[in-house]
């Protein structure tokens, strides 16, 4: 991959100020994948990828773009997982190891947002499902995962970055009918990299999403309420470093649509 940045504006981004700059970057990208199914119903596989990512252009949307001098996000990723598939269950579950090199992070520095190299930061977890399918259009589901995204340096959790997650719910379609509820469970993650304070551990939050519909033929009908028990936790913090309050990002409540679709 090799990839290539010019920006010659008379007015950046946000700040409208003129900016000139160019960047290139080029990475090799190998990938590994081995799949073996000793039976009908049974698969193992294991992969390997390297990752590039560029910085993002967001880097220069502020009022010293030469302040952020960030270098590609590079990753080494590791993995190997199970699948199942019976008559009525799947199942599948996997473990993950990923060397993440140049971890993109960034703060707010007197109103202004800076980006830097975070430096090296491991994930690591296991993470499977399972579902049932009864046969007559019903089906229920679980999944989850266990997740530790530590900073090599600190030994720390790294910000954004739950501890865990999972989701369960029914499924059920059966003629013209369909219905779905799912509840969505994102775990405890942090707002800064340090832990520096209490408030800025984020606890955490569940998403539940309902969804019925019907099919007439011509038009179906499909009503969704997200966030069906009108949850409003912090999903995310802001950190501010000056006289600029920490902005606090919540759940953004109930809220219904229905939709009417035509088939031609």
């Amino acid at each position: 991959v090799t990839f290539t940045r010019n920006i010659d504006a008379v007015a950046n981004q946000k700040t409208h100020l003129p900016a000139n700059f160019h960047a290139s970057w080029n990475q090799t990208l190998p990938f590994l994948t081995v799949n073996y199914q000793p039976i009908e119903s049974l698969a193992l596989y294991a992969e390997y990828a390297r990752g590039f990512l560029a910085p993002p252009l967001s880097v220069l949307y502020n009022f010293d773009p030469g302040n952020n001098t960030v270098q590609p996000q590079t990753s080494n990723a590791y993995q190997a997982g199970v699948v199942y598939h019976g008559a009525n269950v799947s199942i599948d579950a996997d473990v993950y190891w990923i060397d993440f090199n140049n971890k993109f992070a960034s703060k707010k520095v007197s109103g202004d947002t800076v980006f830097y190299n975070q430096g090296g930061v491991t994930y690591k977890g296991i993470e499977g499902e399972i579902t049932y399918a009864f046969g007559n259009g019903l089906a229920v589901f679980v999944n989850g995962s266990l997740n530790s995204a530590k900073d090599r340096d600190t030994h720390l959790q790294v910000s954004q970055a739950p501890k865990g997650t999972a989701a369960g719910g029914i499924l059920y379609k059966h003629g013209p009918i369909k219905f779905s509820l799912i509840d969505k469970y994102i775990g405890v993650q942090y707002a800064d990299d340090a832990h520096s304070l209490p408030g800025y551990r984020i606890p955490g939050y569940n998403t539940a999403i309902l969804s019925v519909g019907y099919d007439f033929g011509m038009f179906a009908v499909e009503g969704t309420v997200s966030d069906l028990f009108d949850s409003e936790k912090v999903v995310n913090i802001d950190i501010n470093d000056g006289p600029v309050d920490d902005q606090y990002h919540f759940q953004p409540g109930r809220e219904a649509s229905l939709s009417l679709i035509g088939h031609f």
